[in-house]
């Protein structure tokens, strides 16, 4: 007898169900999301706060490619820094998603170890593309000389692009957060014949997140030429950095969900319910 072959279906994604069950996921877990991230956004605002308070009038008021080396490299700190608190958070709400592992009994949650760097470098290194993707708008838009259908083709092309080769790569990160390392082919295995899916689904998370993103800037600069005082300030500073953690993890909710759709459909049901 010829032995039987069990086929399994590939899931197809629906990215707009998708794309809400995500922020379902997210706000119905935002006690554990505030668990997992109140200490390093208190963190993250007293260190902003000396970073800046150390900062004479003439150089705070300077454009960043002008500052001195010394700030500079302050800065760049600063920005490594964040980046591993925003990964630290990622990789604890990967686990309470894929692996209900939701640290009920821990009231500081502050962890740096393997899965936290690798997945601060993916980060980083993705973002970068998306950024890619979004200054390529801008600069399509006030290039000189550029006819409207080559202005349309290239807005429209560039960015998908680049969604499309990020989404492609994306099960990478909550496969570092769950020890799985970064397993770059198995995320493009994954995802074969849904790549216009997800970068659908990579375009509406990202999109209402770069405009809050834009609002958060103002707020901050108004804020910050008010001059509230010092307490006032870090207060600010600490629900600015927590209302863009809980955003941020929507996508690392979209990302979870994928992960367990398209490679770790044995994931706990109930984390869904």
């Amino acid at each position: 007898m010829l032995p039987l072959l069990v086929m399994t279906a590939t899931p197809i994604i629906r990215p707009l169900q998708l794309v809400w069950q995500s922020y379902v996921v997210t706000f119905r877990g935002l006690d554990t999301i505030l668990r997992l991230s109140w200490f390093a956004a208190l963190l993250l605002a007293i260190v902003g706060r000396i970073v800046s308070g150390e900062l004479p009038e003439s150089v705070a008021g300077t454009e960043t490619e002008t500052l001195p080396a010394s700030y500079m490299l302050v800065f760049s700190i600063l920005a490594i820094v964040t980046a591993m608190v925003h990964a630290m958070v990622a990789v604890g709400w990967h686990r309470a998603i894929l692996r209900d592992e939701h640290q009920e009994n821990r009231r500081i949650y502050f962890r740096l170890g393997r899965n936290e760097l690798l997945y601060t470098v993916a980060a980083v290194f993705l973002m970068v593309f998306v950024m890619m993707a979004v200054s390529i708008v801008p600069m399509v838009w006030t290039s000189s000389g550029a006819d409207p259908v080559s202005m349309t083709v290239a807005m429209v092309m560039g960015p998908g692009l680049v969604l499309m080769l990020v989404g492609r790569s994306l099960l990478v990160l909550p496969a570092i957060a769950i020890g799985r390392g970064a397993d770059l082919a198995l995320s493009w295995r994954a995802t074969s014949g849904q790549v216009f899916r997800v970068a659908a689904v990579l375009a509406l998370m990202v999109v209402p997140l770069g405009l809050i993103d834009l609002a958060i800037i103002e707020i901050v600069t108004s804020v910050a030429e008010r001059d509230l005082g010092v307490v006032l300030n870090m207060l600010a500073s600490f629900v600015v950095t927590t209302v863009l953690i809980v955003m941020v993890s929507t996508i690392v909710s979209a990302a979870s969900l994928l992960y367990r759709e398209l490679v770790d459909p044995l994931t706990d049901p109930r984390v869904f319910d």
